[in-house]
Parts: C-alpha cells; structure tokens; sequence
C-alpha cells in the first residue's frame, strides 16, 4: 500500500462537475459519501472536490486528480475541508477507506489508511491509486457512459492510538530528552518519587530574584513542581543550565552513578543551616566496618566508612543476595600477604573484611555491568542473568552481613521502588526506569522520557534481569508460568542487551516516611507564585495560539519610525565614548542636520568598548519595530482608525493609511493609499487583497504606513506628534481620469562632515513638474538658507548599493519616480584643486578608528572623508568593525621576534577596535592600526596573523606581506567569517624581514654548557662564515639572551674576566641535530680567536637552528 502525503502538486482548483450523494451512519463518528463524476473523460486536469458531507463533527470531501498528480494513475485522496475555519493548532485522526467502484464488473479497487489531519496536512490519500491504462480499460468497468464512482468510509476517532497522552493514561508525565539525557531524565524521575526528597527540596530555601538556570534547588524545585502538577512533559533545560552544561554536554551521555552523586553533593551543600540539613545523609547514608582480625593472638584493627550507594558485582553472582555475600566475603591474610601486627605481634595470619554497620532507608545498588576486560584490552558489558527480589531480607543468616556492633533492633527488610534500566552495550544505548511509586502490589509504571506506561511486575522486574531468552524461558517454564511465551529462534542463545543497571529499594518500616504527603503547602510561596506565573503566561500563549486565527496583526510605521531607525549614526558607540570620557550622554538634545561648522563638533575620547552595527541608512523601516496591533479580522478599518483615535490621539481625520509593498528588488515601500471603500472592509479582506499570495505568512500581518499632516521637522529630531492635531491632510491632485497626479516621496539628508544620512521629511511632487520645485521644501527640511545649491539622488537599493543621481531639471516622470520613492540630498561639496587632483587617482579612504571617531574625526583637516552620499552609502554597505589583539608573548618568543610594546587601551584588555572598509588592502590595515598604536609605530613594522575561527586561535604562520588581497579574506577562515585578526611589532619592516633567513643561534663553550642564545638575520644567498661572522659581532658587542649553561649571579664580587682560570678542555658534543652540515672557521673577537664548530638543526620551528660550540684554539 502506498500513502502519500497532501495533494498539492497540481494548480488551481476547479468545482466538482459531477452530482454527489452523501450519507452518514447511525455511529456519528463513522460514515461514508459516494460520489459520480460525469463526463469523466472531459474534466480537466485540476483538482475535483466532491460535495462536503460531515462525519464525526467534522467535514469531510474527496479529492480527486483525473489524470494523475504528476503520475500516470488517478490520484485519490480524503480532504478536511473545514481546514480554513478551525482553531488553531486544531488536529484530527481519521482513519477511511477509497474506493473506486467497477460498476458492472464486481472488480472494486479499494485501498485504506489513518491519517492526523491538521492546517499542515489537510489532505491525504494515494497518487497513484490506479493506473490510467486500467482505469481506462472498459473491461474493468470503472468508467460506465463516462462516469466514475468514487465511495468514500470514514472513520473519525476521538484520539490518534498512536499519539499516546501520558497524563491521561497514567497520571504522571514525562521528561524531554534534549538529546542524550535519558540516563538523567530516569535518575530524576526515580528521586522524584520518593516524596520524602521531593519535600525535602521543596523546603530548600531559594531567593526571589534566583534564576533557575543558575540556580540547582531553584532549577530542580521547577522541574518537581511541573511533574507534580502539569499535564505535559517536561523540559530539563534549566536545570542542565544549572549544572554549567552546554548543548555538547546535553548530547554526551554521562555516568548515572557520578551525576548522583555530585547532584546529592551539591543540594546537601545547599542545605547546610536550613531545616532540611542532613536530609541527604539521612536518606541515603550506610556505614560500614572494615577490619583485619589476626587468627593467632587477640588483635584487631576496625575503621568506620560511609557510603551513599552500594556497587555489587554481578559477574558470577545469581542475584542480590550472592552478590551480598561476596561483598562480605573474608580474606585471609597468610604467608608472604601476613599482616603486620604492631611491633608486639609482628607479622600474623589474620582474616580481613567488610561488614554493615548501618543500612540507610532508601538503598541505592550500582550493578556492575561495565567492567574493564584485560584480554581484549577494552571495555565489556555485562549481560549475564541476575535476578534481584520484590522484597530484600537483609536480616537473613542470623544477621550475616552485620558487624555485632550494629543495631539488631532495626529490620533491614527492603520493598523494589525503582528499577533503573540499559539497553545498549558499553559505547552507547538507552536508558529508561521501571518505578513503583506506592510500593503496592502490581503498581508499576515505565518511565521512557516522555512516555508513561503501566506496565506490569513481570515487565519491570523478570524481563530484566538480563541473561538470554532461553534463561527466563526456563526459568518461567521451571516456576509453572504458562503465559511467558517460548523463544523461537532456532536453537540460538540471543543475548538481552537490555538490563537491570541500577536498583533503588525503600525499607518497609520507613514506607511511610518515605512516601509521605506533598502538597502545594511544601513549596516556599515565592517559588510557588512564580510557578504559577509562568503556568498562566504558558496558558495565555496556549489560548492565543488557539484564537490567533479570529485575529490579525496590523504594524503601523509613522514619521517618528522612519526618523529613529534612519541614520542615527553611531548612536552606541558615541553614547559608549561619552560614558568613558565622562561627558553627557543626553542622546534627546535637538540636533540640527545642517549645523556643519567644524567648531560645533566636540571630540569624543577613547573608549574601551567596541561599536555594535545596529544602525540603519538604507530603506525606510524595519516593521517589527513599530507599533502593533492586535485586531479581530472582521473588524472594519474605519474601526480601526478609532482605536488609534483613542491611543495614539490622532484624529480620524488626519489619518491615511498606505499599504506596503514588496518591490522586485526586494525593498519595500508604500505603494499606494487605502481608497474610502476598502476602508469601510474588513481588517481581513485588505490583508488578503493587498497582499500578494507569495508574501503572506502564517500570522497573516498587515503593514500600513500611517500618514498624518504634513510637518516641518526644522531644527528638531520629531520626536513624536504633537496632540491633538488638528491640520487637514494633504489633498491628492488626481486627473479628469481620476488617476493620481502627485507621488508620495521620502527624503533623506547626508552631511559628509558629519557623515550622517539622516530621514527628514516627506512631500507630495507632481509627476509633471520638475524636481526644483522640491527645493523649498529640501531648504526646509534641512534648516539650509533659501538658494543653498543641492545635490539629489534616488536610493535605488542596498543590495549592490545602487545610488542614481537626478538632475533638478527632470520631470517625476523623466526621473522614474513613483510611490514610496526615497531621494537623498545633500550641499553641493566645495571641490578644491588638490581634493580634485586625489579624487582622479582613485584613493579610497578606508580608515577609522570605530573607538574614537567623532563627528570632527570624520572630517580632518575640514575635508570630508566621503564627499558625496553614494560614496558613504557605499562605505557603510561594506564597513566592517575588526578587533586587533596583539599577539601572546609565548608566540613572540618561538618566532624569535624582537616586540614593542603597544598602547593598550585599559588594564584588562589589549584590543583596538578599528572600523574598516572590507574592501581594505593590507597596506590600509596596518597604516590604520599603526594611526591607533601612536605616532611612533610604523605600519611597515606590523605583521598580522589570522584568526582560527574553530579553535578560537591565532593560526600557527602569519600572513605574508601583502599575500591577502581584501581585508574580508583576511578574516575568513574556512567559510568562517570573524572579526579577529592578531598583531606583532617588529624591530624591522616586514617586506625587509621577509627577504632575510632568520637564524637561532645556539653558542656554547668548550664544556658544552650552552652560555647564550641569538638572533641572526641575513640574506638567504649568505654561507655559514656569514652566520659565524654575525655571530662574533653580537658576542663582542654582548648582544644575545642567557643561554641554559650561562653562570648564574652570585652575591659576591664577581673575580676579574684576566684572572678567571682557563676552562679545561672538553669533548665535543655529539650533535643533536637531525641533519648535519659542519664548518670550521677562526672567528677574530676583540683581541682573541677561536675555532667554532657549527650543527645545522632543521627543525619544525619556522627558523633554523644552529648550535655552535667553541674549540680551544
């Protein structure tokens, strides 16, 4: 059978052409439709519906293809076809049958299926239900005077069988596995239900402001209170955020016993001086008693130990109770292993042991099913059969497994709480708890992540003691269990990788205290409004998603939008300068967008912090930071406007509204405004018309531009509308046609001085008059004098930035402007020669210092870095914010690179952060970071290293000299882009170092004690006198570094270099060097002379070694 998923393949669709007769089944939940199509062999290739006929309260059509969904068959499928009206989230599970009928020839071809209907998956059924060759085949009698019977069963069901509700079922719900987190999802499920810890963890005492995700009592107090009183699995993720983990750890499965224990630590730690101190110890603390007995004379040795949980073995043990007596097993100490007895009794026979002191309340056994296998020199599983009880005799032998110093008062009869269960082998697997949360008879439920079973107590306990089928096939058999089926695998042993790895039994004299009631009351109140807070707001959202589809969502964009996104520079980053130069950070003060005298701009300190790109030039707005309404679909405009009457104090005569809309270069813009007719529509009905079927989404927005009377900003940011308001909007001059003569258009002012692109203003131009017209207006806006000389320019779109200027005498309709158009303008700039003569050459000006940049930074010496708003708009398309660290010391050192050291901007950070143009060529990027270093760092002197994106380092070579091209390249490491590249200062300029071999020079006297290392740079034609000829320069000069062997200082004089004896004459030293080119030459230095004997070490250092030792000469 082949079941395909929604038809919805195949264009548009069309009515159903052939008549329907529909009925429905005495069982409201069952019914069927038979449906004629006439004419069959005329119908297009469309989609056909049947008549709607309603069964289980739902209703129901069938869907047909005639000539198959891109196949050669008839398609066929079941359609909801109320899907548009329903809640959200809204789901059904159907499960039905197709039927097409042969009419005389009693060969139906018949196919069924279940499906969850929901908005996703409204539709299914088969595509190919039958080929079109048998279909028209008139022997097969499915067409009869061209006509096709499709006969439809349905049959809706209450709930999906295989979606499976916990809560419903069991009582209890689940935990999400974030990944690998099973074997902690059954360890918490297991502490869960022992009430007594629960309670415990409710009475921890948490602070109101805590975070859960910081927080362990907080986080885990959470996690009860959602298993104690929510109906849906819980999320864990908090409390692995409490723990420190990341998303990797959530994916890592961890050892069971080790997260117990440190979990326990943790909360025990945290409820030290609380009323819930000891609880930890109380409830899961043993002792017991380690001793040595000497067989031969009265002597012996006991020590006390506490443990938290018990480890018994499992290979070679039957169950529990062997495993017991292993654990209590005596060894005897004899012959060469004697026990050494004091001094009085010397070495003696003796016996040595384990014995219980005390056993805890709940005791928590660790099977040991991994064990280390030296033959194979790797990790095992053990899943040998181990049978362990219901109820566990600890008391049995005459108390066997306690010392005499125990309490024989104390019953240690234990009852199975939790069976802790691995099924998998030693690299991986699955973990899941069988749990008895009343100790009561068959009681049992699984606990699987998210799914809650009952399950019975052969389930929890037989089936997993492990072992083979053939072992619980026996053992049933031997016990007279008739219902355990026998194995049938043909003779085979097949291993059960599923097992017990984990036991938690309760003692039956402390049941009660154990499982005691928890109530609300336990919780701390805060924790519990918290809770409950959180439970509402989950409601809340629970509720809208269900009504989301009775509402829409209009996003109103005004003036006030447009001018706080639009060019607000770098408002971060100045506000950051000011905070660290201690000047005012008013970011509220009026502004004049025409103030550009050079006096007026203060200059803003060094920061420590970097800029963050949050700044918009382009388009108008971005629609998810404007104003949202949450309206009914039905509800019409003029109601609408209303409401924004009453909130935003905009008379409804002063509103006019503009629907966006999406352009083919992917900008969006106002495009037209709502005609007196749409705005008496539903809320619903405009969306859906003026919005084309490609763009609409799920939540079914509607993007308006609100306009409101015409308003000179001045000298002034606008901050808002001032209310009430009472001007008369604008009046749209349309022609004797009733077409509009005046285009809306939005205006943006650059000053390359300050370089600020800035929205101010907006204005009706007709579409027959020139641009000039525009320039009172532009005068205005800017608060520029009346005849200032302007530049134009229509913002085309960012992405490839497109700028095309407009000439003042164009026409709107010679400029091809329209609607929502967005011009750019700015002073005519006062070329000089020189500025002339540079701008022919081509330089592009790519620096600045994103730390401390101001508006007169922008400017040196008064002339504009980008004179013109297509140059500007073009360097912030592809500025880009880099991050210099210098390089660590420990680098330095290992390239044996002489460093300045750099002016660092704060004691805990060497970054320099410096804004760039991605377009940058080395040569800019080192003239920039030396600008910011100081005068006295040349930039021929700066090597740059790149940054490692996926071990978060420097790369190991540095980059060449000019060896990128872009600063971009720069910055990407295999696909990842970052902002880090590493820096180093070198004592000589890199193109000259480049050119030179650098050399490390290993010197050592005639006692092959190494006395001082150098640096030898020269040109790579040189030889190796040339190197020993530099080498005797830097030693008669003392130039060079300590070496291993140098002679340490001493505190007294040191004796004159003219009586210090003559060293002995020593060997020479093996050479240590992998390969070997040795010269001998007589070096003068100073006075003296001496032979030197020379190892050349190639090395894996990218500079070569030599180790030179003096001979005695």
């Amino acid at each position: 059978m082949e079941v395909d998923p929604p038809a919805t393949a195949a264009a548009g669709a069309a009515p159903a052409t052939a008549g329907a007769d529909g009925a429905t089944a005495a069982d409201p939940m069952q019914g069927s439709h038979r449906w004629e199509l006439h004419n069959f062999s005329q119908l297009p290739n469309q989609k056909q519906y049947s008549a709607q006929f309603l069964v289980g309260g739902y209703f129901w059509r069938i869907l047909i293809f005639p000539k198959g969904n891109n196949s050669e068959h008839l398609s066929v499928y079941l359609d909801a076809s109320d899907s548009d009206t329903q809640a959200y989230g809204w789901s059904r599970y159907a499960s039905f049958t197709l039927t097409v009928v042969s009419q005389f020839k009693g060969k139906d071809v018949k196919k069924d299926s279940g499906h969850q209907f929901n908005a996703r998956e409204s539709d299914w059924g088969f595509t190919q239900f039958l080929p079109t060759n048998e279909l028209m085949d008139p022997d097969n009698g499915f067409l009869h005077n061209d006509t096709l019977v499709v006969f439809a069963e349905v049959h809706v069901q209450k709930s999906n069988p295989h979606l499976y509700d916990s809560y419903k079922e069991t009582g209890h719900v689940g935990l999400k596995n974030q990944g690998a987190t099973c074997y902690m999802n059954s360890l918490l499920q297991t502490l869960y239900h022992l009430h007594h810890f629960r309670k415990a963890v409710y009475h921890m005492p948490t602070a109101e402001t805590e975070e859960a995700s910081k927080s362990i009592p907080l986080a885990l107090q959470s996690l009860f209170y959602k298993l104690q009183y929510g109906d849906t699995s819980v999320a864990t993720k908090e409390l692995t955020a409490s723990f420190g983990w990341d998303t990797y750890d959530s994916f890592m499965q961890h050892d069971v016993q080790e997260l117990n224990r440190v979990l326990c630590e943790k909360l025990e730690e945290k409820m030290k001086s609380t009323v819930v101190e000891n609880t930890i110890q109380k409830l899961f603390e043993g002792s017991v008693v380690n001793y040595i007995e000497c067989i031969n004379v009265n002597y012996k040795s006991e020590r006390k130990e506490t443990y938290m949980d018990l480890q018994l073995d499992v290979k070679g043990c039957k169950d529990v109770y062997a495993s017991f007596d292993k654990y209590v097993e005596v060894e005897r100490l004899d012959g060469e292993n004697k026990y050494q007895a004091g001094d009085e009794h010397g070495l003696q026979d003796a016996r040595k042991g384990v014995l219980f002191e005390k056993l805890p309340p709940v005791l928590e056994l660790q099977l040991k099913r991994f064990e280390y296998d030296f033959h194979r020199d790797t990790m095992v599983k053990i899943n040998d059969r181990y049978e362990f009880p219901e109820r566990l005799d600890l008391d049995v032998g005459n108390r066997k497994y306690f010392s005499p110093s125990s309490d024989r008062s104390q019953r240690n009869v234990y009852l199975l709480h939790s069976v802790l269960v691995h099924s998998g082998g030693v690299h991986g697997g699955h973990y899941y708890a069988y749990i008895r949360p009343t100790l009561e008879g068959d009681a049992w439920f699984k606990f699987d992540d998210e799914r809650v079973t009952k399950e019975t107590t052969q389930k929890a306990t037989v089936e997993q003691f492990g072992g083979s089928d053939d072992d619980n096939y026996n053992h049933n058999h031997n016990n007279n269990n008739n219902n355990f089926t026998p194995p049938a695998h043909g003779g085979f042993r097949l291993a059960k990788f599923s097992n017990a790895y984990m036991l938690v039994y309760v003692r039956e004299s402390d049941k009660d205290e154990i499982l005691c009631n928890v109530d609300k009351e336990d919780i701390l109140p805060h924790v519990r409004e918290r809770l409950q807070r959180e439970q509402e707001e989950k409601e809340k959202r629970r509720k809208e998603k269900q009504e989301a589809h009775l509402y829409t969502i209009i996003k109103v964009a005004m003036d006030r939008d447009i001018k706080a996104q639009i060019g607000t520079g770098f408002e971060d980053r100045t506000a950051a300068a000011l905070a660290a130069g201690g000047g005012s950070n008013d970011m509220s003060a009026d502004v004049s967008p025409g103030a550009n005298n050079n006096s007026s701009r203060a200059i803003v300190s060094n920061p420590t912090t970097p800029a963050s790109h949050t700044n918009e030039y382009f388009d108008l707005v971005d629609h998810e930071k404007v104003r949202h309404f949450r309206v009914q679909k039905q509800m019409t405009f003029n109601d609408f406007k209303q409401m924004v009457e009453k909130e935003m104090s905009i008379p409804v005569e002063c509103q006019r509204y503009w629907m966006w809309a999406k352009r083919q270069n992917q900008t969006y813009r106002p495009s037209r405004p709502l005609t007196h007719e749409e705005e008496s529509m539903a809320v619903a009905l405009i969306r859906d018309s003026g919005t084309p079927r490609h763009e609409k989404t799920a939540s079914g927005d509607l993007k308006l531009f609100l306009e409101t009377p015409a308003l000179v900003f001045g000298n002034s940011l606008h901050k808002g509308l001032p209310p009430p308001m009472r001007e008369p909007l604008h009046t749209i001059v349309h022609d004797v046609a009733n077409k509009r003569m005046e285009h809306l258009l939005f205006f943006k002012l650059y000053d390359p001085y300050t370089e600020m692109c800035t929205y101010v203003g907006r204005a009706f131009a007709h579409r027959d008059r020139p641009m000039s017209d525009l320039l009172p207006a532009l005068w205005t806006f800017a608060g520029y004098p009346h005849g200032t000389p302007l530049l134009l320019f229509e913002e085309v779109k960012y992405e490839p930035v497109m700028i095309e200027e407009i000439t003042l005498t164009q026409t709107l309709s010679e400029a091809q402007l329209e609607d929502g158009d967005i011009i750019c303008y700015q002073r005519v700039p006062e070329v000089s020669t020189e500025e002339t003569a540079a701008s022919a050459g081509g330089a592009e000006v790519v620096m600045r210092d994103a730390a401390a940049l101001s508006d007169g930074a922008a400017a040196a010496d008064g002339h504009p870095r980008y004179d013109t708003v297509v140059k500007f708009l073009e360097y912030v398309r592809n500025r880009q914010i880099v991050r210099f660290l210098p390089l660590d010391s420990a680098t330095q050192r290992s390239n044996d690179i002489s460093i300045q050291s750099p002016a660092k901007d704060g004691e805990n950070d060497d970054s320099l952060y410096i804004e760039l143009s991605r377009n940058s060529r080395y040569d800019d990027v080192t003239a920039a970071l030396a600008h910011r270093l100081g005068e006295n760092v040349n930039p021929q002197h700066i090597r740059l290293t790149q940054y490692n994106a996926y071990s978060s380092t420097p790369k190991p070579a540095p980059m060449k000299y000019q060896g990128i091209d872009k600063l971009m390249d720069m910055l990407t490491h295999y696909h990842q882009i970052s902002d880090r590249l590493y820096y180093e200062i070198l004592d000589i300029p890199l193109p000259l170092m480049e050119s030179l071999k650098t050399l490390k020079v290993s010197y050592h006297d005639d006692k092959t004690a190494e006395t001082s290392t150098h640096t030898v740079r020269l040109k790579k034609d040189k030889c190796i006198g040339d190197v020993l000829g530099a080498l005797a320069d830097q030693l008669s000069k003392g130039v060079g570094s300590p070496g291993a062997g140098a002679p340490k200082p001493k505190a007294e004089p040191a004796t004159p270099a003219a009586e210090a004896p003559a060293p002995a004459p020593a060997p020479a030293p093996a050479p240590a060097a992998t390969a070997a080119t040795t010269a001998t030459a007589a070096v003068g230095i100073g006075i003296h002379a001496f032979a030197a004997t020379c190892y050349y070490n190639h090395g894996n250092n990218c500079n070569d070694e030599f180790l030179v030792r003096a001979n005695r000469h």
